[in-house]
């Protein structure tokens, strides 16, 4: 008995019914699934087709490009920031500039006026002051200015500028006293020699020096790599800026024209 149970067991229709029973659950579930599949897109195109969830999408679409776009008053400011960056634009090519002349200047013979090329001024000082010019920033610049009467009558008076460095003692005892002076008149009239009484005074060859060491030091606060890296920078930070102020006047255009 026992050997036929086994024998039983292990016969095909017991197997058959397995088979079967798994093969109807597969159909069934594939039933199922394509009746989900048409259930939902029923339910889609039906909310395609419905005017409310229509409008609602558009309203959402709306409501979310609205809020990419940038606030008015905040477009405001960027204008009037980026409407400057023209200055910035122009302090670039223009400190390059500056370098360049300063190098130029430093060289041998620009950075001072020939002697033949000065213009001769002879008669009495009548008064020596100094002078004090305030500049932004809260820089100042001095020098000494002393007034020559010329022995032509007639003939206006002259003030003639002497640097700041002469001696303050040696300016003072100018006055009343008969001069011959060679000035710039290119320059406001800046001093280079003094004669008194056939005694030289202030030398054509100190101011000379003085010229080309001043030019010589302007040349090197110019001329390093720092200050063309810095030009350049400023240059492209003023490109930047204004072809952004260009996109942002066309943007608020548009935008007050669409709200119009």
């Amino acid at each position: 008995m026992e050997r036929w149970l086994l024998q039983r067991h292990s016969r095909a229709p017991l197997l058959g019914f397995v088979q079967f029973g798994i093969t109807a659950t597969n159909q069934q579930f594939l039933t199922s699934d394509t009746e989900i599949s048409k259930i939902i897109a029923d339910w889609l195109a039906k909310e395609v087709q419905n005017p409310a969830a229509s409008s609602y999408q558009n309203q959402y679409s709306k409501l979310k490009r609205e809020r990419v776009v940038m606030p008015g008053f905040v477009r405001k400011i960027l204008i009037f920031v980026t409407g400057y960056a023209w200055l910035l634009l122009l302090a670039g090519p223009g400190l390059i500039g500056l370098s360049v002349y300063s190098g130029w200047k430093a060289e041998d013979g620009h950075a001072y006026v020939a002697r033949e090329s000065l213009q001769t001024v002879s008669g009495t000082v009548t008064q020596a002051s100094e002078v004090t010019v305030k500049r932004k920033r809260r820089t100042t610049k001095k020098y000494y200015e002393i007034t020559v009467q010329p022995d032509t009558a007639g003939a206006e008076a002259r003030k003639l500028r002497i640097d700041h460095s002469t001696p303050q003692q040696l300016v003072g005892n100018l006055i009343d006293e008969k001069v011959t002076a060679l000035v710039d008149g290119s320059d406001s009239d800046l001093v280079y020699e003094v004669s008194a009484d056939g005694a030289t005074v202030i030398s054509y060859d100190t101011t000379k020096q003085r010229l080309q060491a001043e030019a010589a030091s302007s040349a090197q606060s110019f001329s390093g790599a720092g200050t063309w890296i810095f030009a350049i920078l400023l240059t492209l930070v003023g490109a930047a800026g204004v072809w952004s102020n260009r996109k942002l006047r066309a943007a608020d255009e548009a935008h007050q024209l669409a709200a119009a």
